[in-house]
């Protein structure tokens, strides 16, 4: 029987009906929506304060190589090319870091010899790649704006070595 063929009946029941239905089912069916995205959200905070408790050191350990970069950054003398006094982490090895002139890029091997932060910048260097891992994948969400500020003195060497 084709479509068309309807009762009369039917139709004059969706003519009156149909409204408060369609009311009911999208009513319903926004209710849904709303929890299942209330769900999520608490879900994904739930993760990430289950991240923040179980990386809490390493965190941490960031904020301290954070701190021991910029303190060798000021002590390291202006630049011998350009005389700017703004140098950021450009690499590391096992009793070397090399810092770049931020405006000239010229470059400056220091020796642990030298500066006994070099130490503890190579001691606390691995709980960076902790966070860049996370952050690669979770990088838009608001952790990942704030981790990105507690990453930003060791950016370049953050786009240099980490992010291949």
């Amino acid at each position: 029987m084709p479509l068309l063929f309807i009762p009369l009946s039917v139709w004059t029941f969706l003519r009156d009906e149909g409204p408060l239905i369609a009311i009911c089912i999208g009513a319903s069916l926004l209710g849904a929506l709303a929890v299942l995205t209330l769900a999520e959200l608490l879900l994904r905070k739930r993760r990430r304060q289950a991240w923040l408790a179980e990386h809490r050191s390493t965190l941490q350990k960031v904020m301290i190589l954070g701190y021991f970069v910029a303190s060798l950054g000021r002590k390291l003398p202006a630049c011998s090319k350009c005389g700017q006094n703004h140098y950021h982490l450009w690499n590391c090895g096992k009793q070397l870091v090399v810092y770049r002139c931020s405006y000239c890029l010229c470059t400056y091997s220091l020796s642990a010899f030298s500066y006994p932060e070099i130490r503890h910048i190579n001691r606390y260097l691995p709980a960076l790649l902790v966070l860049q891992i996370w952050l690669n994948k979770f990088r838009r969400g608001g952790l990942g704006r704030h981790l990105m500020k507690l990453r930003r003195p060791l950016e370049a060497y953050c786009r240099k070595r980490l992010t291949r």
